[in-house]
């Protein structure tokens, strides 16, 4: 099979940050998707990971950051979720998450960096798929 190339520069980015942050993956995806990225070792750098096939419900569901961030015990300004995906990114803002939109490496470091990653405890909600393409 033909699998999408993953960025290992992001990756290395995703390892960096979990030296100090609680770096986590929420993914839109199905058991056969997540079974084959894991065999991949994909989800490995992550801390935690919430699929919708196992919670019930997807980004774009009402209230989908409210319930992780309860799973986490954290509130909504202490994160940062990141996204390339607008409507995720404009739900998530609604409810009360530091937001960024994934454009690129380059943009991402920037939007890091913008957010005082080295201040403040920041959680980084991402789906393996969107950050490793």
């Amino acid at each position: 099979k033909k699998f999408t190339k993953i960025n290992q520069s992001l990756v290395s980015l995703i390892r960096n940050l979990n030296k100090v942050y609680y770096v986590v993956c929420l993914s839109d995806t199905n058991s056969v998707n997540a079974r084959v990225n894991r065999s991949r070792g994909i989800f490995s750098i992550f801390k935690e990971c919430f699929f919708s096939f196992e919670n019930g419900f997807l980004k774009s569901d009402y209230n989908t950051f409210s319930k992780i961030l309860k799973k986490l015990n954290k509130k909504p300004e202490e994160c940062l979720f990141i996204d390339d995906y607008k409507p995720n990114i404009i739900g998530a803002k609604a409810e009360g998450l530091n937001t960024t939109q994934f454009t690129n490496n380059k943009n991402l470091i920037k939007a890091l960096k913008e957010n005082f990653i080295l201040s403040i405890d920041i959680h980084i909600f991402r789906t393996y798929y969107q950050v490793l393409l």
